[in-house]
Order: C-alpha cells, then sequence, then structure tokens
C-alpha cells in the first residue's frame, strides 16, 4: 500500500498551521466577543492563548515522541491503553474539524453573497468541493494553496494593526472596561477559543512532514506563537478604532475597523476574508481526512480509509469529509457551532494533558525531542494547568450545549462499538471458511473448485506470536537468554518507539559465536539484522510474499495497528499449507529454491 509522501517543511507546516488558526475566528468573532467582554476582549484573547499554550506545550512534546497521523487516539492508547477511549478523544476532534469546516464555509458563503448575490449555502458547498479536489490532488497543492491563503489573511489582519496605531491615542479609550467583569471576559473566551483551534491539527500532517519529530514540535509552538501576537494586536486595533459596542453590532467587523480610516477598503477587506476563510477551510479539510486515514490505519476504521492513490493522498478519506463536511452545512449558526467546537476541543485537550503526565511516568525512557518545560520531578506542571483551565472554561457553556457534546461523544462510542462488533464477527467468518476450504481443498482434483471459491489466509493465521523484544544497548547475552527461556529463534531489537532490527540464532552463531567475540561486551544493535520491513496483520499471505520479495528479506515484523504483533518468515508460510497462486511460489523460489506444496496444482 502506497504511503503519505513527506512534502513539508518547517516553513510550510509552520504556514499550514497560522492558515489553520487564523481566518474565520478573528474575522467573524470578534465583534461577538467583544459584545460578551466589551473593550477588554483583547484580555479574553490573551487568556484564551495562555489556554493554548499549556496544551500547545503538551502536543508539542507528544508530536515529538510519537510522529503519527491520528495523533489524538495514538497519544491516549500510548498512556491508558484503551482502544475505545483513544477512539472517543480522536471522534470527537474528528466532528469538531468536520462541523468548523462546515461553519467556516458558511461564512465563506455569506462574504461571497456580500460581493456578488449568490446564495451562501450553495456557495459554501462549492468551496467544499473545489477545496475537496485541491486536497486530493496534493498535500504539495494544499500547501501552496496554505502558503498563498495564509500569506493574504496574515496581510489584512496587519492591516488592521497598522489602521489602530494610527487611531492610538486619537480618543480616550478604556481598554480594561468589562461590563460583565471577569465572568463575562471568561465567557468571551469559550466563545473566541474557536480562533485558536487548529494548532494541535499540526500533528496530524506529521507523515507528511519531512523529519517530523523534530520539526512538528517547532513548527507548532511557532505557528501558536505567531497567530496569538497578532490575535492581541489586532484586538486591541479594533477596540482603539471601532470600540466593544460597534463591533458587537457589526456583520463584517474588519471590514468595518478598516473601512473607519479607508472606506474605499472594504471591498479589499472582504476579498481577504474571503481567502481568510477558504484557506481555514482547506486545512480542515486536509487534517480531518489524515484523521480518518490514521484511524483506519490503526484498525479502528473500515480499511477503505487508509487507501492511498496515485496522487499519495487517502483519497477516500479525502470524498468521506467531503461529504460529512455538506452535510454539516445544514446545522448552521455559526455561535452555536463554535461553542460546540470549543467544548468538544476542551475535552480532547483535558485529554492529551492527562496522557502527557501518565506518559511521563509509564514511558520515561521514549526519546523526547521536546519536553514541556516546567516540571517538578517527572510531573509537568503546566499540562496539569491545561486541564485546570480547559476544565475551568467548561464550566461557562450553556447545560443544553453540553449535553450535545455528550451526545456526540457517545455516538462515537456507539461506532466504535459497532466497527469492533462487525470485526469479530468476519473473524468467526474467517475462521468457518478456513475450515470448509479444508474439508473440500483434499485432492489435486480440487484445482476448479479452489480457482472459484478461496479464502486466503491473512497473516495474522500463519505469523509466529511468541515475539519477544530487547533494546538496542542491551548485550547479546541479554537476547541469548531471552530465546533460550522462551524456546524461540530471534527477538526484535526495539527502542520502545519502533521495531529496528531483528537478532536471530544464525546472527548470533555467525556474528559472535563465529568471530570469536564475547557476548558480554557486544551490544544487539551491533549484530541485528536491518533493514527491517513491517507488514499488518491484516494483510492476505500472498500480500506478504510480495512485501519480502520487494524488499529482498526473509522475514516480516507483523503489526496490529500500531504494535508489534508477532513475526512471519518464508518457512511460516510454507509451513501453513495455505494454497498460494503459482505466481506467488514462484516468487518464494527465488530465495529458497524450487518450491513444492503437496496437493497444489498447476496454477494453484
Amino acid at each position: 500500500m502506497p504511503n503519505l509522501k513527506r512534502e513539508l517543511s518547517f516553513w510550510t507546516l509552520t504556514l499550514y498551521g497560522i492558515g489553520i488558526i487564523l481566518g474565520a475566528g478573528i474575522y467573524v468573532l470578534i465583534g461577538k466577543g467583544a459584545g460578551i467582554a466589551g473593550n477588554a476582549v483583547w484580555i479574553s484573547f490573551g487568556a484564551a492563548a495562555l489556554v493554548a499554550a499549556f496544551t500547545g506545550l503538551s502536543y508539542a512534546e507528544l508530536a515529538g515522541m510519537f510522529p503519527r497521523t491520528a495523533a489524538e487516539y495514538i497519544y491516549t492508547k500510548r498512556a491508558f491503553g484503551s482502544n475505545a477511549l483513544a477512539f472517543a478523544v480522536q471522534w470527537t476532534m474528528l466532528f469538531t474539524l468536520i462541523v468548523s469546516a462546515s461553519t467556516v464555509a458558511l461564512g465563506f458563503g455569506g462574504y461571497l453573497n456580500f460581493l456578488t448575490g449568490i446564495g451562501t449555502f450553495p456557495a459554501a458547498v462549492g468551496l467544499l468541493i473545489v477545496l475537496s479536489a485541491i486536497n486530493y490532488i496534493g498535500i504539495k497543492e494544499s500547501a501552496r494553496f496554505n502558503v498563498l491563503g495564509s500569506l493574504v489573511e496574515t496581510s489584512g489582519l496587519l492591516i488592521v494593526v497598522l489602521i489602530g496605531a494610527m487611531f492610538f491615542g486619537r480618543t480616550h479609550v478604556d481598554y480594561f472596561a468589562a461590563p460583565a467583569g471577569v465572568t463575562g471576559i471568561l465567557s468571551a473566551t469559550a466563545l473566541i477559543f474557536f480562533a485558536y483551534i487548529g494548532f494541535e491539527e499540526m500533528v496530524n500532517l506529521a507523515e507528511e512532514t519531512k523529519n517530523a519529530q523534530k520539526v512538528v514540535p517547532r513548527a507548532l509552538l511557532t505557528a501558536l506563537f505567531i497567530s496569538t501576537v497578532l490575535y492581541m494586536l489586532v484586538s486591541v486595533s479594533s477596540v482603539t478604532v471601532l470600540g466593544a459596542d460597534a463591533l458587537a453590532n457589526s456583520q463584517a467587523p474588519m471590514a468595518e475597523v478598516v473601512a473607519a480610516a479607508i472606506p474605499q477598503a472594504k471591498l479589499m477587506m472582504t476579498l481577504i476574508a474571503l481567502f481568510a476563510t477558504s484557506n481555514t477551510v482547506l486545512a480542515i479539510l486536509v487534517v480531518a481526512s489524515r484523521m480518518l486515514y490514521g484511524l483506519s490505519c490503526n484498525n479502528t476504521l473500515p480499511g477503505i480509509c487508509s487507501l492511498v492513490g496515485k496522487r499519495g493522498t487517502p483519497y477516500a478519506s479525502v470524498m468521506l469529509v467531503m461529504a460529512l463536511s455538506v452535510a454539516a452545512l445544514l446545522i448552521g449558526d455559526i455561535k452555536t457551532i463554535a461553542l460546540l467546537t470549543d467544548i468538544g476541543v476542551f475535552l480532547v485537550y483535558i485529554a492529551i494533558n492527562a496522557a502527557l503526565i501518565t506518559l511521563r511516568y509509564k514511558a520515561p525512557a521514549i526519546e523526547r525531542t521536546f519536553r514541556s518545560p516546567l516540571s517538578i520531578g517527572r510531573f509537568p506542571i503546566l499540562a496539569l494547568l491545561g486541564i485546570v483551565s480547559s476544565g475551568v472554561l467548561l464550566l461557562h457553556f450553556e447545560p443544553k450545549l453540553l449535553l450535545y457534546e455528550a451526545a456526540i461523544v457517545a455516538s462515537g462510542i456507539v461506532v466504535y462499538a459497532l466497527f469492533t462488533e462487525t470485526k469479530k464477527l468476519h473473524e468467526r467468518e474467517r475462521k468457518y471458511a478456513k475450515l470448509f476450504r479444508k474439508s473440500i481443498y483434499t485432492s489435486r482434483e480440487d484445482y476448479l473448485l479452489r480457482t472459484l471459491i478461496k479464502y486466503p489466509m491473512q497473516v495474522s493465521e500463519v505469523m509466529t506470536r511468541d515475539v519477544r523484544t530487547v533494546k538496542p544497548t542491551d548485550t547479546v547475552k541479554t537476547a541469548v537468554r531471552l530465546m533460550n527461556e522462551n524456546h524461540i529463534g530471534s527477538v526484535v531489537v526495539s527502542d520502545e518507539r519502533e521495531a529496528l532490527g531483528i537478532i536471530t540464532e544464525r546472527d548470533i552463531l555467525t556474528r559472535v559465536v563465529g568471530a570469536n567475540k564475547s557476548a558480554d561486551k557486544m551490544k544487539c544493535k551491533e549484530i541485528m539484522s536491518t533493514p527491517l520491513v513491517a507488514v499488518d496483520a491484516t494483510a492476505g499471505v500472498a500480500d506478504a510474499v510480495d512485501t519480502m520479495v520487494k524488499h529482498r528479506v526473509k522475514r516480516l515484523i507483523v503489526l496490529e495497528g500500531e504494535e508489534l504483533a508477532g513475526i512471519i518468515t518464508a518457512t511460516d508460510i510454507l509451513k501453513s499449507g495455505e494454497r498460494l497462486e503459482q505466481e506467488a511460489l514462484e516468487k518464494l523460489s527465488t530465495f529458497f529454491g524450487p518450491v513444492y506444496v503437496r496437493g497444489s496444482a498447476p496454477g494453484g
């Protein structure tokens, strides 16, 4: 199966993050936030940035440990060992992304309606289809559009900042005026946090990023910092020019701010807003499709979602996200959807921060290219503050919205349960099929029947499950002891994050004993065989043969999701009795000489 293409560098990923973060949040919600917090709306943006920073630092550390798609699933599964919990967390984030893409698309439709008279809903549908096509074409093309859109929307915010500087000091403005006090500021924070959503989704592009383990954490924090500075300056400038009341009553607050100084610039700001909203939608669609791809690769959604086409993109996931986003357009109201999105995000933040705290104690030896600062021993203080701050903001939402979000999480659990039961049913059917095949494939005369009715074995039915691992720095003596204790002929060398190589009895005999070297002093990494190639447990045995031939190796490690499940060798395949096609037998012969399987027929 083709892999995703690694096309993103530090700056393209950073701009991707800025493209997700900036956009509809600041262009639309600043007015609604000002209506709640008054002139002190800039404090709400600052408080939201602080909450985002707590969790952003946790994401940065986890991204350096596990640079994978479906990141939230991977982090929570590694920390708590529960597939159901991990799926519920990822499902919640996936839902928030899909509905937020639809919400921003409606914002685009509103701006386009103002400019051309085209209906808001048709414009939003058209935007989702066009941007999904760009998403399908390739990550490089999506990144190019994102770079252009990020530059345009950033320039629009910089214009607002410059205009605010021109007005600063002309009239007295009480920047701390908050009609509803601290409660109003926090309520506004809960709403406008929608403007910060996106930084955490950069981690889901890890498998398309070069040197992801180091680049993703740095790009995430850089994008969050740049966006925070812009938000703070824009909110102060907007209050300076219009004041909170005018911002709250404006349908296009950024355009109104610019028009106060340059009346002719209203059209220009509308065009910039179109770029901002479309750019945000594209970035969300890309990330959401990679989430589906990652969940499928981890065997928690149907395998069709992990299919990668010739363009190097997960085309089935791209199309599914487009369909769901178009369906979500029917929900409508931007404020309600923004609030639902924020609730989902805060729930996910609590899970992510809890995962980091757990992994600090559960897996202290895993390499970390970045560490969240301010720790007491192993305990990360900022992760705790991320949990507390997210919990406090959840208290500022209406109870009915919390119930809606609970229903969303529950629907994810139902989806997971149904898929899990379907997999179990499929496995039972395969067992019956295996018995049926054995009862009829008893002679050479069954050739016609075997070509019409085939139940090919999966790798999971053939592999050796009794696999043990050693660390690269362990001595060869440790590997020998494990082999003797468990009566096995090989061990896998792993650094806890991924498998690196394999050591067999033959390796020890030829590279240690035969070379008159000491097993007490030699390290496992010095004699392990590489490259180490993996195959999924659900793949067919014939696929395993193809993989062996392609990489010119005689053994493969077997993965179930992200976990090491076993080892499969060419000998395992031959001993299994699987009825391979003639082509597969010929491939095996390239390694082992002529292969004869008792009872096989020509072409079977």
